[in-house]
């Protein structure tokens, strides 16, 4: 039998053409970590996150900051006095395919977390529809549906969850970690792609397979991205702290008063220059938040003594932290032992009890709530290891708070961070972010983040 030299060429084509769109169809991430799990418990870690947002999709979005709108809701109601609320959520909803979540599955979820909210509700379930009632006014209850750590999951291989965003978890190593599009299309990203960034001289950075580097140290970002790349400036809506995790608050106080924040941020970020200074732990566009730098006296070095363990995450910055621990001792008397951690060994760490450290500089984003941002000083277990419940009175009372009152807890909550050596504001960062320019429907002013949802992104 013959065989038609053409129609091999043309079927190599195809297979060539279809390898280069497999390819060009792929959104790279450089991350500084890969995460051993995907789960929404891990909300607050910053790789987990940009996972969570291509995987997962909360009951409500509040992308405005004010209004509230939901992708798996077919409807929803609430009264004007905020004690009845009515979820109906669409019809065939699926974690995968044939992985239904069904409206059984919604209303157990529902009622689940409802009571985790408040101890005293009523839900009434009334055909494809779940109605929620309260005693009282429960203004913050669409806003609790917002956080993905109470978005609807659930567990499949491993120690990875499924939900009901664009994509699933198709493979987790050390290195990587890649999601496939449950609804593969064209001119689309089908898989998302994220490698674990190896530090300055890791070859990906040359990679033009990576779409995203906004995740890693914006120094070590390459010039080909800064030059070819849409750029956009972002003011970030969350604050360095430095977490102070020791039981004395006389110690505390010395590390609070006595850490020089511009060289300790020019220590721990080198080459990083674009800071803001704030005095409390709230980033400059939250109620209650000050300018400047906190008011600080470290007095005699004489006057304490010990050592402290600084859980260092951050790359190519030993020598700097070194000098600064030097400096810091004798301006305090306090020694500084500097722990080095790669970022998912800190994500680990952080999570252990009792932890590995004494010091550690932390990022805490912005909640429209007082009581979710503040939950990481004053919730028992979550941050310190020493009982924080006799300093999180004023904390407890915002569970009966007023309107009014919530918004003044912004401030008066930061303060009691500052006036117990919780943590100690280091800045608010601008970042510059960059993205590829084949997406075409990127536009300044669409709430570009640094957790783009890739499944909205057109090529």
């Amino acid at each position: 039998m013959k065989i038609n030299n053409n129609v091999i060429s043309i079927v190599a084509f195809a297979g060539l053409m279809s390898m280069v769109k497999a390819g060009a169809d792929t959104w790279g991430v450089l991350a500084p970590g890969i995460p051993e799990r995907v789960s929404v418990a891990d909300e607050a870690v910053n790789v987990s996150f940009y996972i969570l947002k291509q995987t997962h999709e909360p009951v409500f979005r509040r992308e405005d900051g004010d209004t509230y709108s939901s992708r798996i809701l077919e409807k929803w109601s609430r009264s004007l006095d905020y004690r009845r609320f009515e979820f109906c959520p669409f019809p065939r909803l699926e974690f995968a395919p044939g992985v239904p979540f069904s409206y059984q599955d919604f209303a157990a979820h529902i009622s689940s977390f409802t009571a985790g909210y408040a101890p005293r509700f009523n839900l009434l379930r009334d055909g494809r529809c779940v109605k929620v009632s309260f005693e009282s006014p429960q203004k913050e209850y669409l806003y609790f549906w917002t956080l993905y750590k109470y978005a609807p999951t659930r567990a499949v291989a491993g120690l990875t969850e499924a939900g009901l965003g664009a994509f699933f978890v198709k493979s987790v190593s050390p290195e990587s970690i890649e999601l496939s599009r449950k609804d593969p299309g064209i001119g689309v990203y089908n898989s998302v792609v994220l490698y674990a960034y190896k530090g300055d001289n890791d070859p990906r950075l040359n990679s033009r397979e990576i779409k995203d580097f906004n995740l890693i140290n914006a120094t070590a970002i390459p010039g080909w991205v800064k030059e070819g790349f849409l750029r956009f400036d972002n003011p970030e809506m969350k604050a360095m702290v430095l977490i102070i995790n020791h039981p004395d608050p006389k110690m505390r106080a010395r590390v609070y008063n006595c850490v020089d924040i511009p060289k300790l941020r020019a220590a721990f970020f080198p080459g990083k220059k674009d800071f803001y200074d704030i005095a409390t732990v709230l980033p400059m566009g939250v109620p209650g938040a000050l300018p400047g730098l906190p008011s600080q006296d470290c007095g005699k070095a004489d006057l304490a003594a010990g050592r402290l363990r600084f859980a260092n995450w951050m790359f190519a910055n030993r020598e700097a932290m070194g000098n600064f621990a030097a400096e810091f001792k004798a301006r305090s008397g306090l020694a500084l032992q500097i722990e080095q951690y790669d970022i998912s060994e800190f994500s680990k760490a952080f999570y252990r009890r009792p932890k590995p450290f004494d010091l550690a500089i932390i990022q805490i984003y912005v909640a429209p709530s007082p009581k979710d941002f503040f939950s990481i000083f004053f919730e028992n277990g979550e941050t310190y290891d020493f009982d924080i419940r006799p300093l999180s009175g004023r904390y407890r009372k915002l569970t009966s708070a007023t309107e009014g009152a919530v918004r003044e807890s912004f401030r008066e909550l930061a303060l009691d961070v500052s006036s117990h050596a919780l943590a100690l504001p280091i800045s608010q960062n601008k970042r510059t972010l960059y993205f590829p320019r084949e997406i075409k429907n990127l536009k300044v002013g669409r709430g570009i983040l640094e957790y783009p949802e890739v499944a909205d992104f057109r090529r």
